[in-house]
């Protein structure tokens, strides 16, 4: 009981104090009652102090703990969220390119012309039904050769240096090209500029070559044609001229003769009325 006694001294000192009762360390907090001799003495051993401040340091871990769960599993399930959302704009995004290319496909392949499109060192990335037809080859052997497998040296050449000056000066030129075909030799109007990807950096050149061998073989005919009416009108009129300039004659020498004129030349007449109406004015 001295050692109770003491330990409650110490209270009331100090309000609060550690000691070893029953050789167990403890810590308590003692009261006075008002009005009385009394006192209202807390005591907690240590290891009752120790076990509950390790139990609360455990709850505020584990609610720590929690809490940073929760905040990581909501991170986490906003990445996915976001991560779903860029991946639906991205489907769409393909599913949009996938249709533009499918219809762009349709168009090249129904199209007469030869379209095609290739990369910086000339080899072909792209060769429609057309195109294929001219060279006599499938479409599909062509891809990844480049001119010099589908023509003679120097057309393959001059093809080159037309889509070299497209890429090189940035755009669209129009050049006619005389090329050796399947179906013999052609004359392409061809178009060509410049490709580029979508960061917009060049990657290669396109072209679309019109056949105008045909067209072109009318117009030279319809200029030879004309030509040769142009020379038939002039011998005409200088044969018409000769003639009249003849009639003036004969009928000139049948005057002097005092026969009447053979030729009835009435733009003659004419002239001479003039001219005389001319005179007296």
């Amino acid at each position: 009981m001295a050692g109770v006694f003491q330990f409650q001294q110490r209270l009331l000192a100090g309000q609060h104090a550690t000691d070893a009762l029953g050789g167990v360390p403890s810590m308590g907090v003692a009261r006075r009652i008002a009005d009385t001799d009394w006192l209202l003495l807390i005591r907690l051993g240590e290891a009752d102090l120790h076990a509950a401040a390790a139990r609360d340091a455990t709850w505020i871990a584990l609610s720590s703990l929690l809490a940073m769960f929760m905040a990581l599993t909501g991170f986490v399930l906003l990445r996915q969220r976001d991560r779903l959302e860029l991946m639906n704009r991205m489907g769409t995004v393909r599913e949009e390119k996938l249709r533009a290319l499918q219809l762009l496909d349709a168009i090249a392949e129904q199209s007469e012309d030869a379209i095609f499109a290739k990369d910086l060192d000339g080899r072909y990335l792209l060769f429609n039904r057309a195109a294929a037809g001219f060279v006599g080859m499938p479409a599909e052997s062509v891809i990844g050769k480049d001119d010099h497998a589908l023509f003679p040296a120097d057309q393959a050449a001059k093809i080159q240096a037309n889509d070299q000056r497209g890429i090189k000066e940035a755009r669209i030129v129009v050049s006619d090209e005389f090329l050796d075909t399947a179906r013999g030799t052609r004359m392409f109007h061809a178009t060509k500029g410049p490709l580029y990807d979508s960061s917009g950096r060049v990657i290669g050149s396109f072209g679309i070559s019109r056949d105008v061998t045909e067209a072109t073989r009318a117009d030279e005919e319809l200029r030879q044609r004309n030509e040769e009416l142009e020379r038939f009108n002039r011998a005409t009129v200088g044969r018409e001229l000769d003639m009249i300039e003849l009639k003036r004659e004969v009928n000139r020498l049948s005057r002097e003769l005092g026969r009447p004129e053979p030729h009835a030349l009435d733009f003659d007449r004419e002239g001479d009325a003039s001219s005389g109406m001319g005179q007296l004015v």
